[in-house]
Formats: C-alpha cells, sequence, structure tokens
C-alpha cells in the first residue's frame, strides 16, 4: 500500500478540514554544564521534549463560513482533544495558538495556520470527572458543527415571499428576547453584562438580514449562546435550558402550497437551530457544575437528556447521530461513575421547629441548614413543618 493511500483524512474534535503542509518538531530536554577549567561539557539528558505539531490548512466551499466556524469552536474549546492527521494519524493535543486567513482572491476560502502540542490522554493525577467532560466537549463541538452544516443545507428562503421571511424575523426576535431575559439576571460583572447587551441588540437588529443569509445566522445564533466568562456553570444550564423552552410565537402554517411547505419547514429549522444549539451548550455547561447532591445531578442531568431526545426525534440523520453520541457522553459524565456526591434521605419531623433545630437534631451541626431551608421550599425558617415528610443530605 503506497503513501498516498495510508494519508487520512484530517479533523480535530471530529471537525473536518484540509492540510496543505505538516510539520512534526520533537528532541530531548538537555542541561549543558560546562565547568571551569574543563574543556568537555556535559550534556544531562532530562527526557524527551514535548511533541509539537505545526499545520498550513483551509476549509472551502460555498458554505466555508459555516465550517470556519466549527473549525474554531473546536480550537478554543476546553481542554486537549483528537487531532487526527494525514501523515501522523491521532494524537492527543492542546491548540496554544492559531491564525486564520480570509483573501478576496480566494473567495470561498479560509486558511488556518495551526500549532499543536501532545498532551497526554489523561492526567498526570487521573480524574474520570475530566475525562468525561472532554468526551462531552468533544461530542457537543461535533453536534454543533452537523447542525451548521445541516441548517445551511436545508434552510431555503431564495424564492420565499416576504410574509414568510416575516415570520422567521419574528422566531429570532423571540428567541433573542429569551436568551436575554434568561442571562441578563444571571450575569455578575457590569463589563461582561454590557458585552452580552451590546450582543444582544445587535442580533435583534439584524434578524431580518440573517434570515436571508443562512451562515452568517449560523455564527451568530451559536455565538451569543456559546460560553460567558465568568458565568456559574449551574446558573448557565437553567439560562440554557430556559431558552430551550422559548416560545417562538410565529404559527407554522398549513402545507396547503409548496411556498407555505417550505415556510413551514423554515420555522422548524430555525426553531431546531436554536433549541438543539442551547441544549448542546447545556451538556457542556452541565459536567462543570458542583451538585450538592447525587440526585440534584441526576434530576439536572435527566431534563437533558429528556430534551435531546425530543430534539432526536426530528433532527436530520448526520444530526441525529451526534446527539444520540452526546447523550451517551453525558449519562457517563453527570454525575460521574466516581462521584461522592450524597444521596438524598427523607425525615418526617414530629413536630413543628425552627430550622436550626431541625438541622442539628439531623446532623448534629448546622453546616447544611440552608441547603435544607432551600431544597423543601420553607417559607419560614422558623417553621419547619411537622408531621411532613421533608429531603435532607444523607451523611455517612
Amino acid at each position: 500500500m503506497g503513501w498516498r493511500e495510508n494519508l487520512r483524512p484530517a479533523s480535530f474534535r471530529g471537525v473536518a478540514f484540509f492540510v496543505e503542509t505538516e510539520e512534526y518538531s520533537g528532541g530531548r530536554r538537555t542541561v549543558t554544564h560546562e565547568f571551569p577549567l574543563n574543556d568537555d561539557p556535559y550534556v544531562e539528558d532530562m527526557g524527551r521534549k514535548g511533541r509539537t505539531y505545526s499545520l498550513d490548512g483551509y476549509v472551502i466551499g460555498d458554505n466555508y463560513q459555516v465550517a470556519k466556524a466549527a473549525l474554531i469552536a473546536a480550537l478554543e474549546a476546553e481542554g486537549p482533544g483528537a487531532l487526527v492527521l494525514p501523515y501522523s494519524g491521532e494524537r492527543k493535543v492542546a491548540c496554544p495558538s492559531f491564525r486564520t486567513r480570509d483573501d478576496i482572491k480566494e473567495g470561498g476560502m479560509c486558511r488556518f495556520s495551526l500549532d499543536f502540542e501532545e498532551t497526554p490522554a489523561q492526567p498526570l493525577q487521573p480524574s474520570a470527572v475530566t475525562v468525561s467532560s472532554i468526551a462531552v466537549e468533544n461530542t457537543a463541538a461535533t453536534l454543533l458543527g452537523d447542525l451548521s452544516s445541516s441548517f445551511v443545507a436545508l434552510f431555503d428562503v431564495g424564492d420565499q415571499p416576504q410574509f414568510a421571511l416575516d415570520s422567521l424575523t419574528q422566531i429570532m426576535a423571540s428567541a433573542t428576547a429569551a436568551v436575554d431575559a434568561a442571562f441578563s439576571p444571571i450575569i455578575t460583572t457590569a463589563q461582561d453584562l454590557a458585552t452580552f447587551k451590546a450582543q444582544v441588540v445587535a442580533l435583534a437588529a439584524s434578524a431580518e438580514a440573517l434570515v436571508r443569509a443562512p451562515s452568517d445566522l449560523v455564527i451568530d445564533v451559536l455565538a451569543i449562546l456559546g460560553p460567558i466568562p465568568g458565568l456559574d456553570s449551574a446558573a448557565a444550564v437553567n439560562a440554557l435550558l430556559d431558552v430551550y423552552d422559548f416560545d417562538p410565537v410565529a404559527v407554522p402554517p398549513a402545507a396547503l402550497t409548496p411556498t407555505r411547505a417550505t415556510e413551514a419547514a423554515n420555522q422548524a429549522l430555525l426553531v431546531g437551530l436554536w433549541r438543539r444549539a442551547a441544549i448542546a451548550q447545556a451538556a457542556v455547561a452541565v459536567v462543570d457544575v458542583d451538585f450538592p447532591s447525587f440526585d440534584d445531578a441526576v434530576a439536572v442531568r435527566d431534563r437533558i437528556l429528556d430534551r435531546l431526545d425530543t430534539e432526536s426525534e426530528t433532527a436530520p440523520d448526520e444530526v441525529f447521530v451526534s446527539m444520540q453520541k452526546l447523550r451517551a457522553a453525558v449519562v457517563v459524565a453527570v454525575p460521574g461513575v466516581d462521584n461522592e456526591l450524597a444521596r438524598l434521605v427523607k425525615f418526617t419531623p414530629p413536630e413543628s421547629v425552627p430550622s436550626l433545630v431541625f438541622a442539628y437534631g439531623v446532623y448534629g451541626d448546622l453546616k447544611d441548614e440552608l441547603d435544607v431551608v432551600a431544597r423543601n421550599h420553607i417559607r419560614h425558617p422558623g417553621f419547619m413543618p411537622g408531621g411532613v415528610e421533608l429531603s435532607v443530605l444523607g451523611r455517612d
């Protein structure tokens, strides 16, 4: 078998791209010792250098912006990922830097200069949670890439009348308002909130133009649903689930004519893009949540799995496959095979007592008193209801 037959399609975290040149760098880590009055230096071997890979690659095609956005998302995702090289095969690497170049002379194409550094498949102190979170991030990145490609290929507004385009603009307005309502109250810093608000305003203002440009629409939707710096993971999951449940307002028309059928299909695709992107990002965020109990972790995980199952029923084939892989990764990662989370137990106090008395009677300390009040939705901490079954954290 010749070298051409051995070439493999290049990809990172499952996102494909083309490679023109591939460079490899390695060697040994050494320290040279030179002693006074001695002409012979001594080179101390400190072990093998980390291997690095430098690539010149590109994405190309009429909808190359979608492939560009998917590859950038994969390169900027946290943690190491799987890099498949044409000549060297698969490696576990991190991407410390990359550069892109669009040239008017090369329309429909974006060039990438990529730098990768090898990293262990597992950290020096193995953690099942960390490895599982990487699997979720990688499968979510693949899903978003497949979702983008599928949307651009199927979304057809070429011959649609203005009223059909207006219904799509209405869906964009509803989704954007849902994003604003979900995230604005939980962004804690003024700078991050100002940046987010500007992004929301820009998206709302360009909605009418974006429904005519599916490639740009995908990029902007994925960007506004992407991670927000400093945002608490639990709050992010709840916000993304709220976005998933947004009301599109626009009523799908009866498919009585080809025009109406296309309008209905476009509406379903646009709503699906928002919902599937939101649930993919929620799956990424949930692995970083510090859950107080095993039962809490399972409850939130199942909310995400239910929505993944719902979207899988109507997803295109390639998106369906990616969603099923993401579902499997989330099941493994949350709450994780080696979790030490407390289980919830039921306790019925014989009489009404203050929450402090209740917590001390159950635990022998007051550490989880606030959790008891919040978990059981107690209106007044001075009156924990007697004769009512309450949920409390179990302790060994």
